[in-house]
């Protein structure tokens, strides 16, 4: 980013924080949408099952991590989110479009997500769009692990600034630990679970800031 510019969004932890950026996320894709031969099933839902093993496992190890650092308050957030590993909406429903409609996961994953996001987003309660946004995070963190990526690791050594589109909030507690001194994220409101994360961390973020967040390149000075 040129120049000197002023962002606005919702001051979601209080606090004042001077930094670099550390841009993270912005390359996320969505992956293969491909339709796939009958005799690739087997192989495709091993994959998903896979996937759905390895996300879950990264979330109970951001629970644990969580709960070490700063006791059992806040674990019930990332509990949502393991619940809905198992939860039969989703992932039977991903497993059944692979296996009926001959698609990809990766594709099977997109598609049932957005089926269930859509009426939550057509609601007007902030309460069922945040629900919304829950499916959202799970959808990235299954993808993620069926492109083979790992999450973003926390860095050492100087103090940076953290951000991205968005955060899930597995994400956010590896992330907001140091060097970590500030957040800035494109989506995202004062009530997101993510938001709730910052403050136990204790650092200041701006959240819903908007797409200008990401013209922020890695190392440009931030307040």
């Amino acid at each position: 980013m040129t120049g000197s510019r002023q962002l606005k969004g919702i001051a979601a932890s209080i606090g004042v924080s001077v930094a670099p950026a550390w841009v993270v996320g912005r390359g996320f894709a969505e992956g293969s949408f491909e339709r796939i031969e009958d005799s690739a099933v087997p192989t495709e839902l091993a994959r998903f099952e896979e996937a759905v093993a390895k996300s879950r496992a990264e979330i109970e190890l951001a629970k644990q991590e969580l709960t070490q650092h700063h006791g059992p308050t806040y674990a019930p957030i990332l509990d949502v989110y393991l619940l809905m590993h198992g939860d039969a909406l989703l992932i039977d429903a991903i497993a059944e479009a692979i296996r009926n409609d001959g698609i990809s996961a990766e594709w099977a994953v997109a598609r049932v997500t957005e089926r269930l996001r859509e009426p939550l987003l057509r609601d007007t309660s902030s309460y069922f769009r945040e629900r919304a946004r829950d499916i959202d995070h799970l959808k990235e963190h299954l993808l993620r692990q069926l492109r083979g990526e790992g999450r973003a690791l926390p860095r050492s050594g100087e103090p940076v600034v953290v951000v991205a589109r968005d955060l899930t909030p597995a994400d956010a507690v590896h992330l907001l630990a140091p060097p970590t001194v500030g957040l800035v994220t494109e989506l995202g409101a004062g009530s997101t679970h993510t938001a709730i994360l910052a403050r136990t961390f204790g650092v200041p973020a701006v959240v819903g800031a908007g797409s200008g967040a990401l013209d922020i390149e890695d190392g440009d000075p931030l307040v």
